[in-house]
C-alpha cells in the first residue's frame, strides 16, 4: 500500500517514469492489485503508449468485475477510449461508473460526451445536464452542454451554455 500511495504520488507530480516502475512493483508483490494495473495503464496513456494503457485498462475493468462498487476502473477505460475517438466502444463503461457513482460530474460529464459522439443528442444531454447541475461552475461541463444542446438543435440553449462557460472560464482564470 505504501509503495502504491508513492507511485500515486510520482504520477500526480507527472513523474510518470518513476510512477511506471513503482506500480510495476507493487504488481510485482501483489500481481492481483487493482489500483496499481489501473493506474499503471493511466502511466502508459500519458507515456504515449497506447497498446499497453488499453491492456492494463482492460485488466483493471475485468478484476473489478461486474459487482463492483468503484466507478474508477470504468470511468478511466471509458475516458481513454473516448479520448481516442472510440466513443461507441466508451459508452458502456462511462454507463456502468455513471450508474456506480451517480453523484460523478467526471461520470456524468464523459458519458455524455459520449452519447453525443455516438449520434444520441439527446441522451448526451441529459447527461451533460447532469454534470452541469453536480457542478455548476465547471466550464468545461457547461462547454460540452452547448456542443451537445447544438448537435440536439436546441441552439438558444447551446448559445446560452457557451456564453455561460466563457464567463466561467474567465472567473476560474482570474482565481
Amino acid at each position: 500500500d505504501v509503495l502504491y500511495s508513492l507511485g500515486r504520488c510520482f504520477y500526480t507530480q507527472s513523474r510518470f517514469h518513476d510512477a511506471e516502475a513503482t506500480f510495476l512493483q507493487v504488481l510485482q508483490i501483489s500481481p492481483d492489485h487493482l489500483k496499481a494495473e489501473e493506474n499503471l495503464g493511466l502511466v502508459y496513456d500519458f507515456e504515449n503508449q497506447p497498446e499497453k494503457a488499453e491492456a492494463a485498462l482492460r485488466k483493471a475493468v475485468e478484476w473489478a468485475g461486474p459487482a463492483s462498487t468503484d466507478e474508477w476502473p470504468f470511468l478511466d477505460l471509458g475516458g481513454f477510449l473516448l479520448d481516442h475517438d472510440r466513443a461507441a466502444e466508451a459508452a458502456p463503461f462511462l454507463q456502468r461508473a455513471a450508474a456506480i457513482a451517480a453523484r460523478c460530474t467526471a461520470c456524468h460529464e464523459k458519458l455524455g460526451r459520449a452519447l453525443v459522439a455516438t449520434g444520441d443528442a439527446n441522451g448526451g444531454v441529459k447527461e451533460l445536464e447532469t454534470a452541469a447541475q453536480l457542478d455548476p461552475k465547471n466550464p468545461k461541463v457547461h462547454f460540452e452542454l452547448g456542443r451537445a444542446y447544438r448537435a440536439a438543435g436546441a441552439l438558444d440553449k447551446s448559445r446560452a451554455e457557451f456564453v455561460l462557460s466563457e464567463v466561467l472560464y474567465g472567473e476560474h482564470s482570474r482565481q
